[in-house]
């Protein structure tokens, strides 16, 4: 009698900042600069202690490690946060909350290891200066971060089981009769049951190829020192753009090959639209970075060497994934705007913002000029800059007399055209 009329949780409401709707903007601005502080920051230390020569110790090691974690912490929560405050009802899924616990969990059970470690670090130095290289060799460092990894990992997945046993339950008196969009159907690839199976191995051999060759790239540029180049500096970041892109995407995919309604939460189809904006505008300006790299390589080989000089390519690639993040967050926020009364159901494999904007009930004519705009300068101004760049590559090319020389200048830009 007791469990009658009673349903199961679906969604959190958060109460947090919900007092005061006027500071709404406000309280937006101040954890945004927070959230965008945090990760210069933090990535300004893991990028000087990769590409510093004197920072490659133990201590700096942890320190990069702490900073990876960081931003991992703050990206658990001030996203769904700044979300938020644009929306009446500040709500998240039942599976949003038990991501946001076990990646919260993790992240501070880490974090407790590895600044334990870090002090037993500080102690061998101080304690222990002879046998310090020996104490804290290479191996060492790597076995004591992936231990620490695995204590808040398995921390947080003890945690997250035992709260996913619990019964969430309300009565009828405590729901909104409110029809909004929680979660959206993917029609993608749906009108092909018998052949979910085909469309999950071509899928699954598509990412772990790319993975696998993305992966190797990567791996090549670091270990090779005749790979020590802007060329394939750049040429690593992209591969990890590019494992991030499809990993974005295909995971989610391949899980819903095996289920009979294919579905992503409201908050995940926001996340997702988050990070595949951010890799698309990431790419861009990535691209056209690289072929500004080629033109100054071959028409100024003289001045190569100052003018993409460690710095200014570190500089580079930072500002790529700004510039990036930066149209992620102003698309997503708006996005996040949007009324969705129904139906919920996308012609699609993903969520896209134009896929939204056709599901809004709401004015969207906001939400198409800041595409618009983003797409002429995040998109195609940087097509034009690289198309620009390979008319003065191409022109140059064709002035070099002879024609090994000028085999040998196209050949250096084909891993960019590639």
């Amino acid at each position: 009698l007791e469990m009658n009329n009673q349903t199961d949780v679906t969604e959190f409401i958060f109460l947090g900042f919900s007092n005061h709707p006027k500071l709404q903007g406000l309280f937006f601005l101040l954890f945004l600069l927070i959230y965008l502080t945090t990760l210069l920051g933090n990535m300004l230390i893991i990028t000087a202690t990769r590409i510093s020569p004197a920072l490659h110790t133990p201590m700096y090691y942890f320190l990069s490690n702490l900073s990876f974690l960081d931003i991992c912490y703050t990206s658990t929560t001030i996203p769904v946060m700044l979300v938020n405050f644009f929306r009446e009802k500040k709500t998240i899924s039942y599976e949003g909350c038990l991501s946001q616990i076990f990646f919260l969990v993790i992240c501070a059970g880490t974090e407790g290891v590895l600044l334990a470690t870090m002090a037993y670090d500080r102690y061998v130095a101080i304690c222990h200066p002879l046998q310090y290289p020996v104490l804290m060799h290479v191996k060492v460092c790597v076995f004591l971060v992936t231990g620490s990894w695995l204590c808040g990992l398995v921390n947080s997945v003890t945690h997250t089981m035992l709260a996913a046993t619990l019964t969430l339950s309300m009565t009828p008196l405590e729901m909104n009769n409110q029809t909004d969009v929680t979660e959206f159907i993917f029609l993608g690839f749906s009108n092909h049951p018998k052949l979910q199976g085909l469309f999950f191995l071509l899928f699954l051999l598509i990412y772990l190829t790319t993975l696998l060759g993305n992966m190797l790239i990567i791996t090549a540029t670091r270990i090779s020192p005749a790979l020590h180049t802007p060329m394939y500096y750049f040429l690593s970041n992209l591969s990890f753009l590019d494992i991030c892109y499809t990993s974005t995407t295909i995971p989610v995919m391949l899980v819903n090959f095996f289920r009979e309604k294919k579905t992503i939460s409201y908050e995940g189809c926001l996340s997702q639209i988050f990070f595949l904006v951010t890799c698309a505008g990431t790419e861009c300006v990535l691209l056209a970075t690289m072929a500004y790299d080629r033109y100054v390589a071959i028409c100024h080989p003289l001045q190569y060497p100052v003018l993409m000089h460690v710095k200014v390519c570190v500089f580079l690639v930072t500002g790529s994934w700004l510039c990036g993040l930066v149209n992620s967050v102003t698309h997503t926020m708006l996005a996040a705007t949007l009324t969705l009364c129904g139906p919920n159901q996308i012609s699609h494999f993903l969520c896209d913002i134009p896929l939204l904007l056709k599901l809004s009930c709401s004015d969207t004519s906001l939400n198409e000029s800041v595409l618009h705009v983003a797409s002429a300068t995040i998109g195609l101004s940087p097509c034009l800059f690289t198309g620009v760049s390979y008319i003065l590559i191409i022109s140059s090319i064709l002035r070099i007399p002879s024609a090994q020389g000028r085999s040998k200048a196209f050949s250096t830009c084909a891993s960019h055209l590639t």
